[in-house]
């Protein structure tokens, strides 16, 4: 369809509606904006127990597995994605294309294939809303920035935890992460892993490959392969706080490679850390921090690879 708000299930749902049970069988080609297997565009509906079977494909902005465009406090519980999602576009989630303010996405898990050009992603391709409790199994592609095996581009207020990324993320562009591509001031990721291969030029890394929030409690068992600099086992480039996180994969890239993170920057923090994998590159390496910019702290770590 070239129309807008396409949906396996329903177009467009309204406020205080409630889908339960539902799956969607059928292939989705959408040629315009907002189209998911489930639901198009949603905006506070509660979305429980719903799966989708079809392929997602077309061309595009705001396409899921299950919603393309979720907002205003909608939920999203105990969802799977179980087949490709492909569309030459921006805002690409295995649960949701994007996820606005107060959307809670829990317990959602991404099973195929998803592949886009930007923010592109195992649940959300574009979150200011939590994830809690999601798993990313499916190999996710990008060709443009802010890729990640759970979400793209994190910002505001929120929290993405115990998130788990179990396959491979490659982009050829920049912002690059196991868990989150992008993520801004006041986003929290806590108790997330990552075992895939993340493959992307510059800022990649096993979490989040580039971050200016905080990364607490987070191990990385997946290879780090980046083309460029500001490469870590946590994070490519931190201008936040990295605690009581371990680095168990192998990282590379040429410039900025740490086992932790590869730019610690400006006024950033890490603390009680630990890296066990190999690390290369060709300038500023270390087994906790590539470079560490002006004012940041480095405190209670240790390297063992």
């Amino acid at each position: 369809s070239n129309g807008q708000m396409l949906g396996g299930i329903a177009g467009y749902t309204k406020e205080n509606t409630t889908i339960l049970n539902c799956d969607n069988y059928g292939a989705i080609e959408g040629g315009a904006n907002y189209f998911g297997g489930v639901i198009g565009d949603s905006t506070g509906t509660s979305l429980k127990n719903c799966n989708n079977y079809g392929t997602v494909s077309g061309t595009g902005n705001y396409a899921g597995g299950i919603v393309g465009y979720a907002t205003s406090g909608l939920t999203i519980s105990n969802c799977t994605n179980a087949n490709d999602i492909k569309v030459n576009g921006f805002y690409i989630g295995g649960i949701a294309g994007t996820s606005l303010t107060n959307v809670v996405i829990t317990d959602c898990i991404n099973e195929n294939t998803i592949d886009g050009k930007k923010y592109v992603a195992g649940v959300s391709g574009y979150t200011k809303g939590s994830l809690q409790n999601c798993v990313n199994s499916g190999l996710i592609i990008g060709t443009d920035q802010s890729v990640g095996g759970i979400a793209g581009y994190a910002t505001g207020a929120i929290t993405l935890s115990n998130c788990h990324n179990k396959n491979e993320v490659n982009s050829s562009n920049s912002y690059v992460g196991g868990i989150v591509g992008t993520s801004s001031d006041n986003v929290v990721v806590s108790d997330c892993t990552n075992g895939g291969l993340i493959i992307g030029d510059s800022y990649v890394a096993g979490i989040v490959g580039y971050s200016k929030g905080m990364i607490q409690n987070c191990f990385n068992f997946g290879t780090v392969d980046a083309f460029n600099q500001s490469v870590g086992g946590i994070s490519g480039y931190s201008f936040g706080a990295i605690t009581q996180c371990q680095n168990e994969g192998m990282i590379g890239g040429s410039l900025f490679v740490g086992g932790i993170a590869g730019v610690s920057g400006k006024n950033s923090r890490v603390d009680q850390c630990t890296n066990k994998g190999n690390i290369t590159g060709e300038r500023s390496i270390g087994g906790i921090v590539g470079t560490q910019s002006e004012n940041a702290f480095l405190t209670n770590s240790k390297n063992l690879g």
